[in-house]
């Protein structure tokens, strides 16, 4: 691939990545799935290319951690998800049981908290259920409600800072066992938010 072309697409993930992780809001349906379109095209036509060499595949698979980066520090606009994964941490933080209480029970009781607010309170998808995430990701928000027990950025960003390892992990296991098939053009561009 000629440098510019690598240049220009290049440049067209990172303007497209930072669009989508820092000013697309879920409500505006138009942006993005016009993004989203513009992201797979380019993706489609990048994983096509034939004939890559090893400094290509170097070259994207930079960016492709380049890119996890870039979203390390973005509160996810596509789903309200992590404000349970917070709020359960915050709870195990504390020494209580996430699985014990539905959300709604330590606000009609008052029951303060640290990091446990109305606020907090306000923004969960479903404060009248029970917990359902396994005790694995449980161990993951309490790390996250540990290191910043009040700070929603915080707490998302060492949220994100453990998914990006796994990423780094399952990248390393795809370039060490699957090199010389492409196995990793596959994975290295996925966004996730």
């Amino acid at each position: 691939m000629s440098p510019i072309k690598k240049w220009v697409c290049s440049g067209a993930f990172i303007a497209l990545t930072f669009y989508l992780g820092y000013v697309v809001e879920r409500p505006d349906f138009p942006a993005f799935i016009t993004t989203y379109g513009l992201f797979f095209a380019l993706y489609t036509w990048l994983i096509t290319r034939p004939n890559w060499s090893q400094a290509d595949r170097r070259w994207w698979i930079g960016l492709g951690i380049g890119l996890r980066v870039l979203l390390l520090f973005s509160i996810p606009n596509l789903s309200d998800d992590f404000y349970r994964f917070l709020w359960d941490g915050r709870l195990s933080a504390q020494g209580i049981h996430p699985f014990a209480h539905t959300p709604a029970y330590f606000i009609e009781n008052q029951i303060a908290l640290t990091g446990i607010t109305p606020e907090l309170f306000a923004n969960l998808n479903s404060p009248a259920y029970y917990t359902v995430y396994p005790p694995v990701c449980q161990a993951v928000f309490w790390m996250a409600a540990k290191l910043y027990p009040e700070s929603l950025t915080g707490g998302v960003f060492v949220l994100k800072l453990f998914l990006f390892f796994c990423e780094l992990g399952v990248l390393w296991a795809l370039t060490t066992n699957f090199s010389n098939s492409g196995g990793c053009n596959l994975f290295q561009f996925q966004i996730s938010n």
